[in-house]
């Protein structure tokens, strides 16, 4: 199926909006195949001035977002957490810490991260038990 490309300039909002789909780690051929525009015209975007840093900003924000997550599912505070099972909320965690990590251009394959976050959860869940009065 031949590619179909809209031939008109990019709007403003669609300018925001292959800013935050960049930022959000979508590939420039995905953003263009989105809003039926050219990859190169998508790129073009990113090389105007000030978009690198709105985007670095951007990423920021939605790294945080995840982090914020991430700490969420492991904390169980609120009731919607709380009708995951354990194996949802680690997975759900774990994606989210990837996410955050991918997003801060680390590495998802420090396995210590993920180690650590466990040994958190434990002291975590200890820590309330003893609170609770409960062994």
């Amino acid at each position: 199926m031949p590619r179909t490309r809209n031939s008109k300039p990019l709007t403003t909002t669609e300018r925001e909006q292959v800013k935050v789909m960049v930022a959000s780690g979508l590939s420039f051929n995905e953003i263009g195949r989105q809003l039926q525009k050219d990859p190169k015209t998508v790129k073009k975007v990113t090389l105007e001035p000030g978009a690198a840093n709105e985007i670095i900003e951007m990423k920021k924000e939605l790294a945080d977002i995840c982090e914020s997550n991430a700490r969420r599912l492991l904390d169980y505070p609120d009731q919607d957490v709380n009708a995951l099972n354990p194996y949802q909320r680690t997975i759900a965690g774990g994606v989210m810490i990837d996410k955050m990590r991918l997003l801060r251009d680390q590495s998802t394959e420090n396995v210590a991260v993920l180690v650590t976050a466990l040994k958190d959860l434990q002291m975590r869940r200890q820590g309330r038990k003893l609170e609770n009065g409960t062994s």
